[in-house]
Formats: C-alpha cells, sequence, structure tokens
C-alpha cells in the first residue's frame, strides 16, 4: 500500500490515490458531457459530422471520457511522478469509478468497459507522444497533435463519410484537452503529489 496522498492545494484536500483514481473518472465523465455540449456552438456547426454526433453522441462521448481520464492518469503518472504502488491504489479507484458510470439507466456492461480501458490506453499513448515532442498548445498549429488523429481514426469506426472539415474539427476539438486538463491540474487545483 502506497503511503502517498495527492493535495488539491485550492482546496485544502488530501486524497487518497484510490479517491483520486475514483474522481478522475467523476471529473472527466462531467468534462466528456461538457465536450458532447461544447458542440453545439455554432463554430463547430461548420462540419456536417457534428450534427450527426449530436443525435448519436453516446461513442463520442465515450472517446472524450477515455481522453479525458487518460489525461488526468498522465498528469498523476508522469507529471508528478507517481510510483507504481501509488498507480495501483489509483488503479482501485479507477475501476470503482468506471463502476459507476451508466448507459442510459444501465451500468457498462463487460464489452463497454473494455473498450473504454483499451481507448484509454490508445490516448493515453498518443499524449505521451505529443508530451515528448513538447508541443506548444499556446501557438496554433494546423497540423493535428497525436491525440487528434487518434480521436479522427477512433470516431470513424461510428461515424463514416467523414469529410475534410469533419476531420480537422474533430481533430482539433480535442487536441488540446489534456494540455487543458494538465494547466487546470497546476495552476487552478494546484494537485500535488506528497
Amino acid at each position: 500500500m502506497s503511503s502517498s496522498h495527492f493535495y488539491l492545494e485550492s482546496e485544502n484536500k488530501k486524497m487518497t490515490p484510490a479517491e483520486y483514481g475514483y474522481w478522475l473518472v467523476r471529473w472527466s465523465h462531467d468534462g466528456a458531457m461538457g465536450s458532447v455540449d461544447d458542440l453545439k456552438a455554432s463554430r463547430y456547426s461548420v462540419a456536417p459530422i457534428v450534427k450527426t454526433i449530436l443525435k448519436e453522441s453516446f461513442a463520442a462521448y465515450l472517446h472524450y471520457l477515455a481522453i479525458y481520464i487518460a489525461s488526468y492518469w498522465f498528469y498523476a503518472s508522469i507529471i508528478l511522478n507517481a510510483q507504481e504502488a501509488t498507480q495501483l491504489e489509483m488503479k482501485r479507484g479507477l475501476d470503482d469509478g468506471i463502476k459507476s458510470l451508466r448507459n442510459g439507466a444501465d451500468p457498462f456492461d463487460a464489452r463497454l468497459v473494455q473498450y473504454l480501458r483499451g481507448a484509454i490506453s490508445v490516448y493515453m499513448k498518443a499524449a505521451i507522444d505529443d508530451y515528448d515532442s513538447k508541443i506548444d498548445s499556446a501557438i496554433y498549429n494546423p497540423d493535428i497533435n497525436s491525440v487528434g488523429k487518434k480521436h479522427i481514426e477512433m470516431m470513424s469506426q461510428y461515424y463514416d463519410n467523414m469529410t475534410e472539415i469533419d476531420r480537422f474539427t474533430l481533430g482539433h476539438f480535442v487536441a488540446d484537452t489534456p494540455a487543458g486538463i494538465f494547466k487546470s491540474m497546476r495552476d487552478e487545483f494546484k494537485l500535488k503529489l506528497r
């Protein structure tokens, strides 16, 4: 058992690694729901796929959820350098958090949980690629980063016949999500690992 704990300095709150693992799922759920809602903004209406996603949003929600979870996990494990014992405790909380998720009135079934875990892994690897490349997200980059490219690739399984504007919009829509979470955890919440 890890003796480390997370500390949200902004709230003067101490969290066990398992609590952090659970809450990163809850925060990710809220972020994913917000992301689906954000697609309603008129600036995204230029992409024909957005209308389809808003009608059939569960696949998009699932991918936004995976991107958020991967980002929060990445922050703790890579940026804060959580050790293996801490990550094992985080995983227990993550598992509990995933068990609390719902698809309508029903809990996620084993197939959805497995798919979500696979998507988290894919987005985690993409976030590592982006982090290693030292992309400066404050500077507009017309090229889509690894997270954005993986998102396009994975979303094309659900939404076929995507146009170039669809790909551009979806890729850039999620490209800065990890960096935004890292900034929020560092500057707003002042998350530390002790």
